[in-house]
C-alpha cells in the first residue's frame, strides 16, 4: 500500500471556502489513484484553510503529474464557488510536488491541475514590463501595487495572451477609468 499526503490551500478571502464535495484523483506516470473523497471531521476548505488528507493506492503511482479534483454537491446544499489557491503532494519515498491553481472553481466541475511551480518566467518579464510602462505615466505607487496583484491573480482567468496584454488593457480589465495623457500614449490610472 503507498499512502500519499495531500495537502489543500484555500484563498484567505470572504467567500473562497466551499461546502460542496471536493474528492481528487492523482495521476503519476505509472497509473493513478482510486476517486477519493477529502473529507476531515468538521468544516473542510474553508477561506485561509490549509487541509491534509492522505490517499492510498495499491501501487506506486510514479512521478505524479496531475490531480484532478472533483466538485460535487454535498448533501442538499446549492452549489457555490471555491478559490483553490494550490495543492501539494508528498509521495511515500518523500518527493514532493506543487500543484498551483489560484482560481475560483464554480459549479459542479472536473478540474484538471497539471504539476508547476507557479507563474512562468514570460509571466515574470510581462508583469516587469507592465509595471514599468505603468511608472512612466506617473502611476501612483499603491496602484501600482493593487495592479500587479490583481494581475497576478487574475491573468490567467482574463482569456488574454501576454502579447496583448499591455498597461492600457490592464487598467481597463481592472475595472478602471484610464484617460491617455502622456506623450509616449501610456495612461494615468483614475479610479471610478
Amino acid at each position: 500500500m503507498f499512502v500519499y499526503k495531500i495537502q489543500v490551500v484555500t484563498r484567505n478571502v470572504n467567500s473562497a471556502g466551499t461546502m460542496d464535495s471536493i474528492s481528487v484523483i492523482l495521476i503519476g506516470s505509472h497509473g493513478e489513484s482510486a476517486k477519493h473523497k477529502l473529507d476531515n471531521w468538521g468544516l473542510d476548505f474553508q477561506g485561509g484553510d490549509m487541509d491534509e488528507y492522505t490517499v492510498s493506492s495499491e501501487e506506486d503511482l510514479g512521478e505524479i503529474l496531475l490531480v484532478r479534483i472533483i466538485k460535487e454537491q454535498y448533501l442538499f446544499f446549492p452549489t457555490d464557488t471555491w478559490f483553490c489557491s494550490y495543492i501539494s503532494v508528498t509521495c511515500p519515498k518523500g518527493e514532493l510536488y506543487h500543484f498551483p491553481y489560484y482560481k475560483w472553481i464554480k459549479g459542479f466541475v472536473t478540474v484538471d491541475i497539471p504539476q508547476g511551480k507557479g507563474a512562468s518566467m514570460d509571466f515574470h518579464f510581462w508583469g516587469i514590463n507592465a509595471l514599468a510602462d505603468c511608472m512612466r505615466c506617473k502611476v501612483s505607487g499603491s496602484f501600482i501595487r493593487f495592479l500587479l496583484s490583481w494581475c497576478i491573480l487574475n491573468k490567467m482567468d482574463s482569456g488574454l495572451s501576454n502579447e496583448n496584454l499591455d498597461c492600457v488593457t490592464i487598467l481597463t480589465v481592472a475595472n478602471t477609468s484610464v484617460q491617455n495623457d502622456c506623450k509616449t500614449g501610456h495612461v494615468i490610472h483614475t479610479w471610478v
